[in-house]
């Protein structure tokens, strides 16, 4: 068998990723700053928990999840654990 046909593959795959960064949390994390950002983000915590108290119910399942997201335009999304939760794109760029 020959294996540099591989080991050359690996290498170039390799070489294509070396200026890559590492990712870090705080290139991931948005936080609403704007007085705007904030009460959208009041909004659709109200909204969410409005929801869950009228559904009894924390976790929806897929077509639950789907009927919220577009109900709302895309401003509510879904977390881990099916949970609902608000959407940054939405708090931050208003879609």
């Amino acid at each position: 068998m020959a294996f540099r046909y591989l080991l050359n593959n690996q290498i170039f795959e390799y070489g294509k990723r070396l200026d890559l960064k590492k990712p870090t949390k705080a290139g991931h994390t948005y936080f609403a700053e704007t007085q705007d950002e904030i009460q959208r983000l009041k909004k659709v915590n109200t909204f969410i928990d409005a929801i869950k108290e009228f559904s009894g119910k924390d976790s929806f399942m897929m077509p639950e999840q789907n009927q919220i997201h577009h109900l709302t335009k895309g401003a509510v999304s879904v977390g881990r654990n099916s949970d609902l939760i608000p959407n940054v794109s939405y708090i931050k760029d208003v879609v």
